[in-house]
């Protein structure tokens, strides 16, 4: 160790080490820029069914199985498309439970990319109304959004309404 070095150290040590520590602490945030950012994210906002289509419609017992596809146009935290896949099981009230893999397509909190979610959904077919929840499926997420985890719920009528999550970008 040099000499100036030493004279530093010992005439003082605890501003040394509080220079050393932000000296680190720097090097820390220039290699990992997204830790500041790696917060869970609270997304918001609304989602427009552009078009539903329905098919190979059957019967079970009292309830009638129809698979669909749903285009969505989503706005708020999350801006993009959703194409939604899916199996409903409505009964005779006009009541359905439906399960269903919806690839969104798009910006997320300023990050670009695709991901996809696992949907659950109950529908009224009687009010037209609808609520429901999804989780990002594990390891989906793409450019951008590779790595996110969340969860969220939605509910709407007449083909439109709001969406909240939380989701996590990682780090």
């Amino acid at each position: 160790m040099g000499t100036a070095m030493r004279r530093a150290l010992a005439a003082s040590p605890a501003r040394w080490l509080v220079a050393v520590s932000l000296a680190l602490v720097m090097m820390l945030a220039a290699a990992y820029p997204n830790v500041a950012s790696a917060q869970p994210t609270q997304a918001v906002g609304q989602f427009t069914q552009v078009s539903f289509q329905t098919g190979n419609e059957r019967t079970v017992g009292h309830f009638t199985l129809f698979d669909f596809m749903e285009q969505d146009e989503l706005t708020g935290t999350a801006t993009g498309t959703s194409v939604i896949v899916g199996t409903c099981a409505m009964h005779p009230s006009g009541h359905a439970v439906c399960l269903a893999l919806e690839t969104f397509n798009g910006v997320i909190d300023g990050q670009t990319g695709t991901v996809q979610f696992h949907d659950a959904v109950v529908l009224d077919t009687t009010t037209g109304t609808g609520h429901g929840a999804f989780t990002v499926v594990e390891g989906s997420g793409t450019g951008d959004l590779e790595g996110l985890t969340g969860h969220g719920s939605f509910a709407g009528q007449g083909g439109s309404g709001t969406y909240m999550a939380t989701l996590d970008f990682g780090s």
